[in-house]
C-alpha cells in the first residue's frame, strides 16, 4: 500500500490475522474414528473435533459434503435462513430480512459465482436435501466478514518455521460454532487443502494448502459493490491454485473482485508475505516492515495491519517476543484484547509441516480464545485414513467389481456383465418359468444400506431382495423376502413387497406400521406418485435399521414401513436381484454399495 491511505473499518468486528515464524514440536498420534463415508469422502472425529474429507469432482465433493453433515446443514441454514424470517436488519439502507437477503445475493451473484463451485454447491444442496437458493444463499454470508490482522516473519521467531496465526471476530450469536468442521479438500486436478469452517460452507475465510501456502481474509468496508466473485470463492481459488506468492497475487489480480477486503497471504517455501488491500478497482500492497499513516510503527520482518488500541496491544507483544516466538506464545498473541467478544475462531497454521491449531467460540458465546485448541497434521490426515470400523459404521464395500459375476451366484444364461454393469436378460422365445434371482454370496445382512444404480427395459418388472432367503424347493435360484419393487406402474415403483410372503406391505409414497397382528396402517402419505423414467439410470436406496425399512429413489423416500409382526418380518437375510417371469425384459445394475450399521 506505500503511502496510500489505509481505510480500516471500524463498523463491524474486526478480525486479527497473526502471522509467526517458529517450529513445532511433535505430538502424540490423535484418536481418530470414522464415523460416515460416501463415495470417495468421509468424516471422521479426530480426537472429538469433526473432519470432513472431500475428494473428487465439484459434483462429487458437493454431494460428500451435503450428505455426511446434512443434519448440521440444515439445522445451520434453517437457524441462518428461516428462523430469522420475521427479523430485520439494515441492508443497502432498507429493512429486510436475513431469508430476503439471502435471496437478493443469490440474484447478485448467480453469474459471477464460478462455475465448478456453483456445481459443487447444487449437488451439496441435492445430499442436505434443500432448496439450491438456500445453500448458495448460505455460502454468500461471508461476504460480510470483515477483520484485521498481522504478520510475522521468520527471522522474527526462534527455530525460523513459518507460523500463521488468525483471529475470526464474527458472529457468535449465529451459532456457526455449533457447526464448526474442519475440511480436508482433495478436488480432482487441484492442490489439496485444508479449511476451517462450518457445515454447508464451501468457500474459504481460513485455509493451508500443501504447497505451503496460508490465507486469512480480513474486511474494510465497500458492501454492495459486488459486481465480482465472492471474496470466500476467491480464498479457495488460492488454496486450490497457488504454488507461491506471485500466484496467489494474480488470483486477485486476474478477476473482478468484490467490497473492500483485507487479506495476509503467506508463502512457507519463500519465507515471505504480504499484506493487501483489495477493491474492485485497485490492489495495493504492504511488505514486511513497512509503515503506513494508520500503521505507524513498523517492526522490522513484519507486517501489521489492524485497528486503534489492538493495533498497539499487536505491536507491544510482537517487539516483545521478536525471534524467540513459539507456537504456544503465538497463540497467546491471539487472546483479549486482540480478540474481541464476538471471537468465533482462531487459528494458528504452520504451512511448512502442514500443522494447524484450530479453537472455536462455545455453544454459550464463550470466545474461541478462551477455549481449548485442537492440533492437526494436514500431511497425516490426507495420507492415512482412519480405521474403516469405528463407531458401530463398518466400512462402505462394494458388491460388484464392474468386470465379472464374482461374488454373485445366479443363471449364467441370464446374467452377464457388460459395459460396467450387471446385465439381466429374458426373451419370449425362452419365457421364464418362475421369478429367478443373481444372488450376492455374501455374508446375510441385517441393518445396512445398500445403494445401486439400475435401468430397466421391457414390459415387465423387477426388484431388489434385501432381507431374504432361498426356497430351494420351487427351483434354482429362487428368493423370497423383502424386496423393493421397480415397477412401471406409478403406485408400485419403489413400493415394498414380500416375495413369497404378504405381497405388496407399503405402495410407493407411504409410511405404513404392520402391527403385531400383521394389521397394516397407512399412518401418512408421502406425495404424489409420479411416473420415473426407469429405462434411464436412477438410484436405488434401501436402508434397514432393527424393524424400520426405508425406500429411496434418487433421494426420495418412496416407503417408509415399520414392520412389527414377530412371525414375518426378517430382522437380517440375503441380498438379490430380480428377473420377472412374463415378458421379454432387461435390467442394467452398476455401483453396487452396501454400508453395515
Amino acid at each position: 500500500m506505500g503511502k496510500t491511505k489505509l481505510q480500516v473499518s471500524v463498523k463491524i468486528s474486526l478480525f486479527t490475522l497473526l502471522l509467526i515464524v517458529n517450529s513445532l514440536n511433535g505430538a502424540t498420534a490423535p484418536e481418530r474414528k470414522l464415523v460416515a463415508t460416501q463415495g470417495r469422502g468421509y468424516l471422521e472425529e479426530v480426537n472429538g473435533y469433526p473432519v470432513l474429507h472431500l475428494k473428487g469432482s465439484p459434483e462429487e465433493m458437493g454431494l460428500q459434503h451435503g450428505a455426511l453433515l446434512k443434519k448440521d446443514i440444515q439445522e445451520n441454514v434453517a437457524f441462518l435462513l428461516e428462523n430469522a424470517a420475521d427479523e430485520t436488519v439494515e441492508f443497502l439502507g432498507l429493512k429486510m430480512s436475513r431469508d430476503a437477503i439471502a435471496r437478493t445475493l443469490v440474484e447478485t451473484f448467480r453469474a459471477k459465482v464460478p462455475q465448478r463451485f456453483m456445481l459443487e454447491m447444487q449437488a451439496l444442496a441435492k445430499g442436505a436435501d434443500l432448496p439450491v437458493w438456500q445453500v448458495v444463499g448460505t455460502n454468500l454470508i461471508p461476504e460480510f466478514m470483515h477483520c484485521s490482522g498481522f504478520a510475522l516473519l521468520k527471522e522474527a521467531t526462534a527455530t525460523g518455521k513459518l507460523l500463521h496465526g488468525r483471529v475470526l471476530d464474527y458472529g457468535v450469536d449465529m451459532k456457526l460454532q455449533d457447526h464448526a468442521v474442519l475440511m480436508i479438500v482433495e478436488p480432482d486436478g487441484q492442490i489439496p487443502f485444508v479449511n476451517v469452517s462450518y457445515a454447508g460452507f464451501i468457500g474459504s475465510v481460513t485455509g493451508m494448502n500443501l504447497e505451503q501456502m496460508s490465507i486469512g481474509e480480513m474486511g474494510g468496508g465497500g458492501v454492495g459493490q459486488w459486481n465480482g466473485i465472492p471474496m470466500s470463492f476467491l480464498v479457495r481459488m488460492v488454496l486450490e491454485e497457488a504454488r507461491s506468492l506471485q500466484q496467489a497475487l494474480d488470483v486477485f489480480r486476474n478477476h473482478a473482485r468484490t467490497c473492500e477486503y483485507y487479506y495476509v497471504i503467506a508463502d512457507a517455501r519463500a519465507n515471505t508475505a504480504v499484506g493487501i488491500k483489495a477493491t474492485p478497482t485497485a490492489l495495493e500492497i504492504v511488505k514486511p516492515g513497512e509503515s503506513h499513516a494508520l500503521l505507524p510503527t513498523p517492526v522490522p520482518s513484519t507486517v501489521l495491519l489492524s485497528s486503534g488500541k489492538r493495533y498497539d496491544h499487536l505491536v507491544r507483544g510482537t517487539k516483545a517476543g521478536i525471534g524467540a516466538f513459539t507456537p504456544e506464545t503465538a497463540i497467546r498473541l491471539m487472546d483479549a484484547p486482540v480478540a474481541m467478544k464476538s471471537n468465533l475462531h482462531n487459528a494458528l497454521m504452520i504451512p511448512e509441516d502442514g500443522i494447524l491449531y484450530v479453537a472455536n467460540a462455545d455453544a454459550h458465546k464463550n470466545p474461541a480464545w478462551t477455549q481449548p485448541y485442537h492440533r492437526f497434521d494436514l500431511r497425516t490426515l490426507i495420507a492415512h485414513k482412519p480405521s474403516e470400523t469405528v463407531a458401530g459404521v463398518v466400512k462402505e464395500i462394494s458388491l460388484f467389481n464392474g468386470k465379472s459375476l464374482n461374488g454373485w451366484t445366479g443363471d449364467a444364461t441370464l446374467w452377464s456383465v457388460e459395459d460396467g454393469a450387471i446385465v439381466g436378460t429374458t426373451s419370449d422365445k425362452l419365457p421364464l418359468p418362475y421369478n429367478t434371482f443373481l444372488i450376492w454370496e455374501g455374508q446375510p445382512v441385517k441393518d445396512f444400506e445398500l445403494t445401486l444404480k439400475l435401468c430397466m427395459t421391457g414390459r415387465n418388472n423387477s426388484g431388489i431382495q434385501y432381507r431374504s432367503r432361498e426356497f430351494p424347493e420351487a427351483g434354482d435360484h429362487v428368493v423370497g423376502g423383502y424386496q423393493m419393487d421397480i415397477h412401471a406402474n406409478p403406485p408400485y415403483t419403489g413400493m415394498l413387497y414380500e416375495e413369497r410372503g404378504r405381497g405388496i406391505v407399503a405402495k410407493r409414497l407411504t409410511q405404513v406400521v404392520i402391527g403385531p397382528d400383521g394389521k397394516s396402517r397407512v399412518v401418512k402419505t408421502l406425495g404424489d406418485a409420479t411416473p420415473i423414467e426407469l429405462d434411464q439410470w436412477n438410484t436405488y436406496t434401501i436402508i434397514a435399521q432393527g424393524n424400520r425399512l426405508i425406500h429411496k429413489i434418487n433421494g426420495t423416500v418412496t416407503a417408509d414401513v415399520t414392520d412389527l409382526q414377530r412371525d414375518k418380518a426378517a430382522r437380517s437375510g440375503l441380498i438379490a436381484l430380480q428377473l420377472h417371469r412374463g415378458p421379454a425384459m432387461q435390467i442394467k445394475v452398476k455401483d453396487i454399495r452396501l454400508k453395515r450399521f
